[in-house]
């Protein structure tokens, strides 16, 4: 495996790791809250599958293990994208987190979620679910972009210091089955990077035209997303 795909794909399974690990703390304190606000929902089970009002060992173990397994499967996505990502740095930070975490808070918000018609105020838990993945995707990004740049430990670090930290991936669990393609892809993909970019120098590994398509298509997702989330939101308030 190339030097540049063992770096890259360790310093993403970490920044997973720790968002991963963001999500399970503030998706415990998002619920706590919103089953504070309405103890006469204490025991209605959760669209996520968690009953309201109780803070159990076992809840928060399953949560952890969840979010992690879709954490890493979307640090696979986000490694396989980041060629066609807006903006570099902190551009591409924002960027990301409007555009994956608007898009992920689509999939979350319905109207017909116990979490959206019976918790109130009905506000507050749109609130919640939005600026939940929004921030976790910020986190995710800001430590993925810093992780990943020339001068990093990632980077710069003996290999057999670095290579261990592969074992991150495996808390993707049973979503190594749906990574599995993706990483194939993404190493193919970081491997060209490695001969033919140089992206600190100002060279691009893709061609303009097939960069500006990525991201026109990741725009037209992100705006797709935008629009649905708008449309739950106004049918749930209104």
């Amino acid at each position: 495996m190339g030097d540049g795909v063992v770096r890259t794909a360790a310093a993403g399974g970490c920044a997973a790791v720790v968002a991963g690990l963001a999500t399970a703390v503030l998706g415990r304190l998002a619920m706590s809250l919103l089953a504070a606000r309405n103890p006469e929902d204490a025991g209605t089970l959760s669209d996520d599958g968690f009953v309201m009002g109780q803070l159990t060992l076992g809840g928060t173990a399953q949560l952890t293990a969840t979010v992690l397994q879709l954490g890493m499967v979307g640090a696979g996505l986000y490694l396989l994208l980041r060629p066609f990502l807006l903006g570099t740095g902190a551009v591409r930070v924002v960027t990301s987190a409007l555009g994956f975490g608007v898009t992920i808070a689509a999939l979350l918000v319905h109207p017909d979620g116990v979490d959206f018609t019976r918790l109130e105020p009905l506000w507050l838990g749109i609130a919640l679910f939005v600026a939940l993945p929004v921030l976790v995707v910020a986190l995710f990004a800001a430590l993925a972009e810093h992780w990943l740049r020339e001068d990093s430990w990632f980077m710069t670090a003996r290999r057999s210091h670095v290579a261990p930290l592969l074992v991150t991936w495996v808390c993707a669990g049973i979503g190594l089955i749906l990574l599995a393609p993706l990483f194939l892809i993404t190493l193919a993909m970081v491997a060209f990077n490695d001969r033919s970019r140089d992206e600190f120098h100002g060279k691009r590994a893709l061609p303009m035209g097939l960069r500006r398509a990525g991201q026109a298509l990741l725009v037209a997702i992100a705006g797709l997303g935008t629009i649905s989330l708008a449309g739950d939101i106004s049918t749930i308030l209104g």
